[in-house]
């Protein structure tokens, strides 16, 4: 005797679908890019913790900066524009050695392994675009 389960119709209903295949894999591949973001997250932190504050100071620094230059573009004062962006330039380049103080305190493998998580997403959703565009 055939229990539900092993019935041709419900084994038609547990078929997936060629975009449901792919709509499983894109899920998939989004929760292993969010893990591998948030353990490379928690590894960052100690050196964060140092440059926050001095990051935090930057950005203090940098708002009346962006104010005066915003201003001195809308009154076409080009001197004072030029000032103040380049103080902004400096100071965004000191941001980005900060920020690259942290992004060091991650092992390269765990950016190597965030990159090919981004492209396993990817892979996924152009296969559904594929899919979806075909079905249409």
């Amino acid at each position: 005797m055939s229990t539900p389960s092993s019935t041709p119709a419900s084994q038609s209903t547990n078929t997936q679908t060629p975009l449901q295949i792919a709509e499983a894999k894109m899920k998939a591949a989004g929760s292993k890019q969010l893990e591998i973001r948030y353990r490379n997250w928690v590894l960052a932190q100690p050196k964060l913790n140092e440059v926050r504050q001095d990051m935090k100071d930057i950005y203090e620094h940098m708002r009346p900066l962006i104010t005066k230059y915003n201003k001195a573009v809308d009154e076409k004062d080009e001197a004072i524009a030029k000032e103040a962006g380049k103080e902004i330039y400096h100071l965004e380049l000191h941001l980005d050695h900060l920020n690259q103080l942290v992004n060091e305190s991650i092992p390269e493998q765990n950016w190597k392994e965030e990159y090919d998580a981004d492209q396993e997403i990817l892979n996924a959703f152009e296969e559904m675009s594929a899919l979806k565009e075909s079905s249409t």
